[in-house]
């Protein structure tokens, strides 16, 4: 592959082998038997999505009706990448000391944080990465704040028993781990968690913080959660939300 020198940014291509190629890959399934007609369907689809050079580099039975593809195309298409850098703002940081020193302050003790990933979701990575003490790229989970006491609760948690347990705990927050799936059981299980959450009133002043991978603020605020963290976020970017949220909570309360 050849490096690019740094382009510009008015005009970018996708690229394979070559700075402006406009090669890319797809990969995806067709319900139809393994065959030459098969990869021939699966070219034609792709020229339809107004792919040039199409290849179909690999093919592979799954059953004996469904065939996957790999297909490598060339992308005629190109975006103005200047229009996009302003978008999505880098969100701003305290360091752990800064946190630990603001959270002393607050007056509310220890700040409780109850997480796990709920229904049938298994995926825990995430959730681990921000709550548990060897957290994420060199950086210390919440577990290692001081003035924050962190209880996680895992994957496949039903939501009752999440709530039910923050509730006998005192939770400051819940936190919520979801991967987001094709059928949407995502948005399901996260409004069916806030819907049940209105029923506990222990749980009335108590955040409740969603985050994945690929989960968006518009969707969180579309479900009534108060924050939240998706692909790129760390333990400090939670924190630092968190000792803000209760600073403005005290101010108003003044």
């Amino acid at each position: 592959m050849t490096l690019p020198s740094p382009p510009d940014t008015s005009r970018i291509k996708a690229f394979g082998d070559h700075l402006g190629d406009g090669i890319v890959q797809l990969c995806f399934s067709l319900p139809v038997p393994n065959g030459a007609a098969a990869e021939a369907a699966a070219a034609a689809l792709v020229g339809k999505m107004g792919m040039e050079r199409v290849q179909v580099v690999h093919r592979q039975e799954l059953d004996a009706h469904v065939t996957f593809f790999t297909v490598f195309a060339r992308c005629r298409h190109e975006v103005n990448f200047r229009q996009f850098e302003d978008l999505v703002p880098e969100r701003p940081c305290l360091s752990q000391s800064e946190i630990e020193e603001r959270l002393a302050k607050l007056g509310l003790g220890e700040v409780v944080l109850v997480g796990a990933a709920t229904g049938t979701d298994t995926h825990s990575v995430g959730l681990d990465a921000i709550l548990n003490l060897k957290g994420y790229h060199g950086e210390h989970g919440l577990e290692a704040y001081k003035g924050l006491q962190v209880h996680n609760l895992g994957s496949q948690v039903p939501n009752e028993d999440l709530l039910e347990r923050a509730a006998a705990l005192g939770a400051h927050a819940v936190l919520v781990s979801q991967t987001v799936t094709q059928q949407d059981l995502h948005k399901k299980n996260l409004a069916a968690l806030r819907a049940a959450a209105r029923k506990h009133t222990r749980l009335r002043n108590t955040l409740f913080i969603c985050g994945g991978p690929h989960l968006e603020p518009e969707l969180a605020r579309e479900l009534d959660y108060d924050a939240c963290f998706g692909r790129g976020c760390t333990p400090a970017h939670v924190a630092t939300f968190l000792v803000e949220h209760f600073e403005r909570q005290l101010t108003q309360a003044n």
